[in-house]
């Protein structure tokens, strides 16, 4: 009983990196950007998730089929929660962040990243991934995260505002989503025995 309300909170905020929790944020950023025309940052924000989810397809790939192997840096399985997190959710802290001016916009970019050390950090404590293979994860999403950065903003000045309503919609959206993923893999005799019926994390 003990551990699964410990193990619980740390579930949710792994799975925020699941590709059904991040996929529809990362629609939300984009339908977000296209509506107040900006178009090219869109399609660059698009191309870094793709891209990164490509990416990872390959790497986890070469791992399943023997082909990769990296025993000397202790990688098993990198991090696919990782990596979609880092790419989603970075990306969209450099979004807010470039809307709001001053120290406001520094917060919430130092909130977003925070937000997926905390991914990571929740897949290494549950043991479903080792710690290089978070990392592994983490670098190669922040990597396409920051080529998004440079790529989809440059030659275009900020728009300063405050995203209240875009954070608002992707909190709720998070939410929601967290919901009905979890319950979906939530077996009733699992509860009952007091365990969560939660796979690892890709």
């Amino acid at each position: 009983m003990l551990q699964y309300l410990w193990t619980k909170p740390l579930w949710y905020i792994a799975n925020l990196g699941d590709l059904r929790v991040a996929l529809p944020i990362a629609a939300i950023l984009f339908a977000w950007l296209c509506a107040r025309g900006r178009w090219r940052t869109g399609v660059w924000g698009a191309v870094a998730v793709i891209g990164c989810m490509a990416a990872m397809f390959l790497i986890k790939l070469g791992f399943f089929t023997g082909h990769l192997r990296l025993p000397a840096l202790g990688l098993e399985n990198p991090s696919g929660h990782g990596a979609i997190g880092a790419v989603v959710y970075g990306s969209l802290a450099w979004v807010v962040a470039r809307e709001m001016a001053g120290w406001r916009g520094l917060a919430l970019l130092v909130l977003g990243c925070a937000g997926v050390a905390a991914i990571g950090a929740s897949l290494y404590v549950l043991g479903a991934h080792t710690l290089p293979d978070v990392l592994a994860g983490v670098v190669l999403g922040g990597a396409c995260a920051a080529a998004f950065a440079r790529l989809g903003w440059r030659d275009e000045a900020p728009r300063r505002g405050s995203p209240v309503r875009l954070i608002l919609v992707i909190a709720i959206a998070a939410l929601s989503l967290q919901g009905l993923h979890l319950v979906t893999r939530l077996a009733p005799t699992n509860l009952l025995m007091f365990r969560p019926a939660l796979t690892a994390p890709a």
